[in-house]
């Protein structure tokens, strides 16, 4: 097994531990599997994409000890859903940890799954411009859009320019559209224009036309607490 493999392997194992391994590691001083890098993977190049503060990469320069790997960050929106709870998803007023949001029958999937194509996404801000819809995917014709609502979210304004969704209360509704994305390709296009700073999460978006609700995804503005939000 190649060091990629290696590599691979470990991060995963890391990743269905649910996050416990720095915890772990701190109470029990456990040692960590460390893997032996040989002579040729001192002269290769590795390219792995991974969530950049995750498990994975904790586990990977763990294990790599004596030999340090290079992170580089890609600026693109993280997508991590939940198989077990609701989370993440949008509102203050929502605890995935509640039993009620978590799933207690091996058969019920709570949706949208990660990987589910097609999804419903609802956009606000520039990407409910269809012109601007259409140019980042590469389209002729402006797509179609369906008015919409979103509930606990709220828009506020970053930077003095830049539109940001977050969480809001229960009763918060957010106006903007509603539009399928029918591809990963897509999805990764929109996810690389709203760029770190925001997070794909699970949402409720109700079209007006038809009054109808999908279980959808939306970009939610990644608060760290020290951004500067300019009225509501």
């Amino acid at each position: 097994m190649d060091l990629l493999a290696e590599l691979e392997n470990w991060a995963i194992e890391a990743e269905n531990e649910d996050n416990t391994l720095h915890i772990s590691l701190i109470n029990s001083h456990r040692p960590v599997t460390q893997l032996k890098a040989q002579k040729s993977d001192y002269t290769t190049t590795y390219l792995d994409l991974l969530p950049y503060q995750s498990t994975a990469r904790l586990a990977i320069l763990t294990a790599l000890s004596d030999y340090p790997p290079t992170f580089i960050r890609v600026n693109i929106a993280d997508k991590q859903l939940s198989s077990y709870s609701i989370a993440p998803s949008l509102g203050f007023g929502v605890d995935p940890t509640l039993p009620q949001y978590r799933v207690t029958n091996a058969d019920h999937t709570i949706l949208p799954a990660q990987n589910q194509c097609p999804v419903w996404y609802f956009f606000y801000g520039t990407l409910s411009d269809p012109e601007i819809l259409a140019q980042k995917l590469s389209h002729s014709e402006p797509p179609t859009l369906n008015r919409a609502t979103a509930v606990c979210g709220d828009i506020k304004t970053w930077g003095w320019e830049y539109k940001a969704l977050i969480d809001g209360p229960s009763s918060a509704i957010v106006d903007g559209w509603a539009y399928e994305v029918c591809s990963e390709e897509e999805e990764e296009q929109f996810r690389y224009y709203e760029t770190g700073q925001n997070e794909a999460v699970r949402c409720d978006i109700l079209m007006v036309d038809s009054g109808d609700t999908a279980k959808g995804l939306t970009f939610s503005f990644i608060d760290d607490c020290n951004q500067t939000f300019i009225g509501g």
